[in-house]
């Protein structure tokens, strides 16, 4: 079985696990005519695991469908870029709090919003509203950019930060 780390997110794999192990339950329950047989398309064996295999795969195709429709909606701040020219006018800070806002007048809540950023940003994002977040405290589907982003931002010498949106669906941005 494959143990994925905490924020992993992978909603197939449950599906994927039980399917392993419904196939070696049916492997080790038939009887073998050969070591091989299991292999030949033309055999008994092969065509009741494949059919197992399509059963499976069907059981999977639902499972992740289900749980997609479940979860929650994520939005995400990302890739904020002001050209240099426009720097320390206050265009970034603007359109930030348009976005903010264009969330909340469509009854999102700024604490669904959330943000990765590198340590030196942090206090222009604090002072748009937003806050430090703990890792194990971001929605699943972050994990895997997270942990991409945790590496590329060592590489850089710098620090990955997440931070989510403070207040609730009627907090004006500030």
């Amino acid at each position: 079985r494959f143990d994925p780390p905490p924020g992993w997110g992978d909603v197939g794999q449950p599906a994927d696990d039980d399917a392993w192990d419904d196939f070696d339950r049916a492997y080790a329950a038939s009887a073998p005519e050969s070591g091989l047989d299991a292999l030949l398309p033309w055999s008994a064996r092969y065509r009741e695991l494949a059919q197992r295999a399509a059963v499976q795969r069907e059981r999977r195709r639902s499972r992740v469908s289900q749980a997609e429709t479940e979860a929650a909606p994520l939005w995400e701040l990302a890739s904020v870029y002001v050209g240099e020219q426009w720097r320390g006018r206050g265009v970034g800070s603007e359109l930030v709090r348009r976005l903010c806002a264009w969330h909340v007048q469509r009854g999102g809540a700024r604490r669904d919003l959330y943000l990765i950023t590198l340590e030196p940003t942090c206090g222009w994002y604090e002072g748009l509203g937003f806050s430090r977040v703990e890792r194990q405290d971001l929605p699943p589907q972050m994990g895997l950019e997270v942990a991409a982003g945790e590496a590329v931002s060592w590489v850089l010498g710098n620090r990955l930060v997440c931070m989510r949106g403070t207040g609730g669906a009627g907090e004006k941005v500030r």
